[in-house]
């Protein structure tokens, strides 16, 4: 009999995989003190975010919308390659969701967040046309793409499944580690702060963020693979600016604060994660129908 409670929240090849989990020597460091392990990870990476984003800013922004783009675009990308690179080491490629059988069972699960990239698509095409450019959808696209890999790679992967690890024999500990992953998750987006950002909408996004993770966070722990997460994300960051063109102010921070994106996704979010990873009498099955 397992000695653990991972079945009752999660498909069953999730919980091997957790269970499976790699024991490498600092693995084994991170797994014993999840909480701690995971906020250095987090100041590491996004102290190397921020210090690359900085030098990028001075060597390539020319004023232009399209250089500011190349330089996120180019900051994302050397962030994603750092977590990959703490991913490997830790011998979890395969253990956080980045390689595996999908639980294709329950992918249709990724009906709901699928319809809120629709809705806020509409509700962005009703306010401006799609770009018909194409330099700035080039970079833009891309762009959307990086920043969901290495979001959810780094709090679904680097955040949540060490915390998952470490908590697997507590009644309420797959619970736990999803609210506090997503938690930091979002509390991280209050580093915009030291980028200009005013404290309002901040705050906001701090909250979207929190049912964002929540929601994403379950829907990993259903299907046993990050990659449905990773798309969606990049498809909801897309309808704020890839399909649609630059922002009219250049993207500057007005200080202004708009509710909407929590009302939105944030809460609906958090409300299907909620649902999704609540207590079952019986474990979730893995489906016959997972692939290799």
């Amino acid at each position: 009999m397992r000695n653990d409670h991972l079945s009752e929240r999660m498909a069953e090849l999730r919980a091997d995989a957790i269970r499976n989990a790699s024991t490498a020597r600092w693995a084994g460091v991170v797994v014993r003190h999840p909480v701690l392990a995971t906020l250095v990870i987090l100041v590491i990476v996004f102290g190397f975010q921020q210090a690359v984003g900085r030098m990028l800013l001075r060597g390539l922004d020319d004023g232009s919308v399209y250089s500011r783009q190349v330089g996120e675009l180019i900051g994302e990308t050397l962030s994603a390659v750092l977590v990959v690179a703490i991913i490997l080491a830790l011998g979890w490629w395969r253990s956080v969701g980045l390689a595996g059988p999908v639980v294709h069972r329950w992918v249709r699960l990724a009906w709901f967040p699928a319809l809120i990239v629709v809705v806020l698509f509409v509700l962005q095409l009703m306010q401006s046309p799609l770009t018909d450019d194409l330099k700035w959808m080039g970079l833009g696209v891309p762009n959307v793409f990086m920043i969901g890999f290495f979001e959810e790679a780094l709090t679904r992967g680097l955040v949540l499944f060490p915390m998952l690890v470490a908590w697997r024999s507590r009644p309420n500990g797959v619970m736990r580690a999803v609210l506090i992953s997503s938690l930091l998750f979002g509390l991280a987006h209050l580093i915009n702060l030291f980028s200009g950002a005013s404290l309002g909408p901040t705050l906001i996004q701090v909250g979207y963020a929190f049912g964002f993770g929540v929601g994403f966070a379950a829907l990993l722990l259903r299907t046993n693979t990050m990659w449905i997460g990773i798309v969606l994300h990049a498809l909801v960051d897309a309808n704020s600016g890839a399909w649609f063109g630059p922002p009219a102010d250049g993207g500057t921070d007005d200080g202004s604060a708009s509710i909407a994106p929590l009302l939105i996704v944030g809460l609906p979010l958090l409300v299907y994660g909620l649902v999704l990873i609540r207590k079952r009498k019986q474990p979730v099955p893995a489906s016959s129908s997972a692939t290799r």
